[in-house]
Protein backbone atom coordinates (compact mmCIF):
# COMPACT_ATOMS: atom_id res chain seq x y z
CA UNK A 1 0.00 0.00 0.00
CA UNK A 2 1.63 3.29 -0.98
CA UNK A 3 1.99 6.01 1.37
CA UNK A 4 -1.29 8.87 1.93
CA UNK A 5 0.84 11.77 1.27
CA UNK A 6 4.53 11.68 0.54
CA UNK A 7 5.89 15.02 1.24
CA UNK A 8 8.10 16.87 -1.48
CA UNK A 9 11.06 18.71 -0.75
CA UNK A 10 10.49 22.16 -0.48
CA UNK A 11 11.72 24.82 -2.28
CA UNK A 12 14.74 27.31 -0.92
CA UNK A 13 14.58 31.26 -0.85
CA UNK A 14 17.73 33.00 -0.71
CA UNK A 15 18.64 37.00 -0.88
CA UNK A 16 17.96 36.85 -4.65
CA UNK A 17 14.56 35.90 -4.37
CA UNK A 18 13.87 38.80 -2.34
CA UNK A 19 15.81 41.63 -4.87
CA UNK A 20 13.69 39.83 -7.68
CA UNK A 21 10.62 40.73 -5.11
CA UNK A 22 11.42 44.25 -4.37
CA UNK A 23 11.63 44.65 -8.22
CA UNK A 24 8.50 42.89 -8.96
CA UNK A 25 6.99 45.21 -6.08
CA UNK A 26 7.60 48.54 -8.81
CA UNK A 27 3.96 47.47 -10.62
CA UNK A 28 4.14 46.30 -14.04
CA UNK A 29 8.14 45.45 -14.95
CA UNK A 30 9.19 44.76 -18.34
CA UNK A 31 12.73 42.77 -18.95
CA UNK A 32 14.29 44.73 -21.70
CA UNK A 33 17.26 43.24 -24.07
CA UNK A 34 19.83 46.08 -24.53
CA UNK A 35 22.02 43.41 -26.49
CA UNK A 36 22.82 39.48 -26.36
CA UNK A 37 24.26 39.76 -23.21
CA UNK A 38 22.95 42.35 -21.09
CA UNK A 39 19.34 42.83 -20.05
CA UNK A 40 17.66 45.19 -17.46
CA UNK A 41 14.15 45.96 -16.18
CA UNK A 42 12.17 49.15 -17.02
CA UNK A 43 8.57 50.27 -15.82
CA UNK A 44 6.53 52.87 -17.22
CA UNK A 45 5.27 55.66 -14.98
CA UNK A 46 2.96 58.55 -15.98
CA UNK A 47 4.03 61.75 -16.59
CA UNK A 48 7.79 60.67 -16.58
CA UNK A 49 8.79 60.34 -20.18
CA UNK A 50 10.70 57.35 -20.37
CA UNK A 51 13.97 56.76 -22.61
CA UNK A 52 13.99 55.66 -26.17
CA UNK A 53 16.87 53.46 -25.39
CA UNK A 54 14.59 51.21 -22.82
CA UNK A 55 11.33 51.22 -24.95
CA UNK A 56 9.97 53.69 -23.92
CA UNK A 57 9.98 53.35 -20.14
CA UNK A 58 12.46 54.35 -17.02
CA UNK A 59 15.11 51.11 -16.42
CA UNK A 60 15.60 49.68 -13.23
CA UNK A 61 18.88 49.02 -11.62
CA UNK A 62 20.10 46.54 -9.18
CA UNK A 63 23.22 48.22 -7.34
CA UNK A 64 25.00 46.95 -4.01
CA UNK A 65 25.44 50.10 -1.37
CA UNK A 66 29.14 49.74 -1.38
CA UNK A 67 29.35 50.54 -5.00
CA UNK A 68 30.21 53.76 -6.22
CA UNK A 69 27.20 54.99 -8.00
CA UNK A 70 26.88 58.15 -10.47
CA UNK A 71 23.51 58.31 -12.40
CA UNK A 72 24.20 57.35 -16.01
CA UNK A 73 20.45 57.29 -17.29
CA UNK A 74 17.81 59.88 -16.48
CA UNK A 75 15.43 58.90 -15.08
CA UNK A 76 16.24 55.96 -13.59
CA UNK A 77 14.97 53.40 -10.43
CA UNK A 78 17.76 52.05 -8.23
CA UNK A 79 17.64 49.22 -5.55
CA UNK A 80 20.13 49.03 -3.69
CA UNK A 81 20.10 45.99 -1.38
CA UNK A 82 21.83 46.05 2.32
CA UNK A 83 23.26 43.69 4.26
CA UNK A 84 21.00 41.26 5.67
CA UNK A 85 20.86 40.89 9.91
CA UNK A 86 19.13 38.15 11.68
CA UNK A 87 16.13 38.77 13.51
CA UNK A 88 16.64 36.89 16.51
CA UNK A 89 13.70 37.46 17.74
CA UNK A 90 11.41 35.93 14.94
CA UNK A 91 13.96 32.63 15.32
CA UNK A 92 11.81 29.53 16.11
CA UNK A 93 14.46 26.76 16.49
CA UNK A 94 12.34 23.58 16.83
CA UNK A 95 10.39 24.08 13.31
CA UNK A 96 11.84 21.71 10.73
CA UNK A 97 10.58 19.96 7.53
CA UNK A 98 10.70 16.61 6.12
CA UNK A 99 10.47 14.99 3.33
CA UNK A 100 11.63 10.83 1.75
CA UNK A 101 15.02 10.72 1.29
CA UNK A 102 15.71 10.57 -2.88
CA UNK A 103 15.97 6.69 -3.40
CA UNK A 104 14.90 5.16 0.04
CA UNK A 105 12.28 2.13 0.09
CA UNK A 106 8.94 2.65 0.86
CA UNK A 107 7.97 -0.09 3.42
CA UNK A 108 5.10 -1.15 5.81
CA UNK A 109 5.05 -1.66 9.22
CA UNK A 110 2.77 -1.65 12.53
CA UNK A 111 3.04 0.92 15.36
CA UNK A 112 3.00 0.78 18.65
CA UNK A 113 -0.69 0.36 18.13
CA UNK A 114 -0.48 -2.49 16.32
CA UNK A 115 -1.81 -0.17 13.40
CA UNK A 116 -0.13 -0.72 9.76
CA UNK A 117 1.53 2.00 8.54
CA UNK A 118 3.37 2.28 5.18
CA UNK A 119 6.17 5.11 4.46
CA UNK A 120 10.32 5.48 4.28
CA UNK A 121 13.28 4.21 5.72
CA UNK A 122 15.13 7.47 5.71
CA UNK A 123 13.51 11.05 5.37
CA UNK A 124 15.18 13.92 4.71
CA UNK A 125 15.15 16.46 7.72
CA UNK A 126 15.79 20.31 7.08
CA UNK A 127 15.46 23.21 9.74
CA UNK A 128 13.40 26.07 9.25
CA UNK A 129 14.52 28.99 7.43
CA UNK A 130 16.69 31.78 9.78
CA UNK A 131 14.65 35.11 9.82
CA UNK A 132 16.68 37.80 8.30
CA UNK A 133 15.50 41.55 7.92
CA UNK A 134 16.03 42.42 4.46
CA UNK A 135 16.84 46.35 3.92
CA UNK A 136 16.94 48.32 0.87
CA UNK A 137 17.57 51.85 -0.66
CA UNK A 138 15.15 52.32 -3.44
CA UNK A 139 16.35 55.23 -5.06
CA UNK A 140 14.40 57.22 -7.78
CA UNK A 141 16.12 59.62 -9.97
CA UNK A 142 14.62 62.36 -12.29
CA UNK A 143 15.54 65.71 -14.50
CA UNK A 144 12.67 68.06 -12.94
CA UNK A 145 11.16 68.48 -9.51
CA UNK A 146 7.70 67.94 -11.26
CA UNK A 147 8.70 64.06 -12.57
CA UNK A 148 10.51 63.68 -9.16
CA UNK A 149 7.32 64.15 -7.44
CA UNK A 150 5.31 62.14 -9.90
CA UNK A 151 8.06 59.02 -9.40
CA UNK A 152 8.23 59.61 -5.70
CA UNK A 153 3.91 59.48 -5.51
CA UNK A 154 4.36 56.06 -7.61
CA UNK A 155 7.05 54.43 -5.43
CA UNK A 156 5.25 55.07 -2.18
CA UNK A 157 1.73 53.61 -3.53
CA UNK A 158 4.20 50.30 -3.69
CA UNK A 159 5.71 50.66 -0.36
CA UNK A 160 3.24 51.42 1.73
CA UNK A 161 4.18 52.16 5.38
CA UNK A 162 2.84 48.79 6.05
CA UNK A 163 2.89 46.53 3.27
CA UNK A 164 4.09 43.10 2.12
CA UNK A 165 6.23 41.75 -0.92
CA UNK A 166 5.41 38.48 -2.47
CA UNK A 167 8.56 36.21 -2.59
CA UNK A 168 8.89 33.20 -5.29
CA UNK A 169 11.49 30.16 -3.98
CA UNK A 170 13.36 27.55 -6.54
CA UNK A 171 10.33 25.90 -6.53
CA UNK A 172 8.03 28.64 -8.02
CA UNK A 173 6.04 28.61 -4.50
CA UNK A 174 5.17 32.02 -3.27
CA UNK A 175 5.88 33.27 0.35
CA UNK A 176 4.44 36.56 1.05
CA UNK A 177 6.66 38.67 4.08
CA UNK A 178 5.73 41.76 5.73
CA UNK A 179 7.53 45.20 4.50
CA UNK A 180 8.18 48.42 6.52
CA UNK A 181 8.78 51.51 4.82
CA UNK A 182 11.84 53.08 7.22
CA UNK A 183 12.05 56.52 5.66
CA UNK A 184 11.79 58.44 2.98
CA UNK A 185 14.59 61.35 1.96
CA UNK A 186 15.43 63.89 -0.46
CA UNK A 187 18.89 63.00 -2.37
CA UNK A 188 18.87 65.90 -5.01
CA UNK A 189 22.07 67.65 -6.02
CA UNK A 190 21.23 71.05 -6.96
CA UNK A 191 24.31 72.59 -7.57
CA UNK A 192 23.86 73.09 -11.25
CA UNK A 193 20.91 74.78 -12.24
CA UNK A 194 21.78 73.20 -15.86
CA UNK A 195 22.71 69.48 -14.49
CA UNK A 196 20.00 69.70 -11.82
CA UNK A 197 18.81 66.22 -10.00
CA UNK A 198 15.93 65.80 -8.46
CA UNK A 199 15.78 62.18 -6.55
CA UNK A 200 14.83 60.71 -3.55
CA UNK A 201 15.50 57.58 -1.32
CA UNK A 202 13.08 55.49 0.29
CA UNK A 203 14.52 52.98 3.14
CA UNK A 204 12.24 49.33 2.70
CA UNK A 205 12.99 46.54 5.67
CA UNK A 206 11.58 43.32 4.58
CA UNK A 207 11.05 40.72 7.63
CA UNK A 208 12.38 38.22 5.34
CA UNK A 209 14.03 34.50 6.25
CA UNK A 210 17.09 32.97 4.40
CA UNK A 211 17.35 28.78 3.77
CA UNK A 212 20.67 28.74 5.25
CA UNK A 213 20.20 25.06 7.10
CA UNK A 214 21.87 22.18 6.04
CA UNK A 215 19.74 19.39 4.62
CA UNK A 216 19.69 15.87 7.02
CA UNK A 217 19.10 12.40 6.27
CA UNK A 218 17.53 10.48 9.36
CA UNK A 219 16.43 6.57 9.28
CA UNK A 220 12.59 6.66 10.32
CA UNK A 221 11.09 2.87 9.32
CA UNK A 222 12.40 -0.23 9.78
CA UNK A 223 11.00 -3.94 9.61
CA UNK A 224 9.05 -4.66 12.50
CA UNK A 225 6.87 -2.59 15.11
CA UNK A 226 7.91 1.40 14.51
CA UNK A 227 7.05 4.28 16.53
CA UNK A 228 6.29 6.77 14.01
CA UNK A 229 5.81 9.12 16.78
CA UNK A 230 9.75 8.51 17.76
CA UNK A 231 11.09 6.57 15.47
CA UNK A 232 12.44 3.74 17.68
CA UNK A 233 11.33 0.26 17.68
Amino acid sequence: MAADTVPEEPGLVGVRHFDQAVVDQLGDVEVIELDDKTKTYAIAISGVPGMKRFGGKIPIRMIPVNVAYVPDFIPSIVVRPLEPAPALDRYHPSSQTRWPTPGAAEVTVEDSLGVEKTGFRRYRHREAPFPFDISYEVQLYAQTRNQGVAMLMYALQRFQPYGQVTVKDTKGVERTYESFMESVANISELDSIVERLVSHSISLRVAGELDIGSDVDIAAMTAGTVDLTTGTM
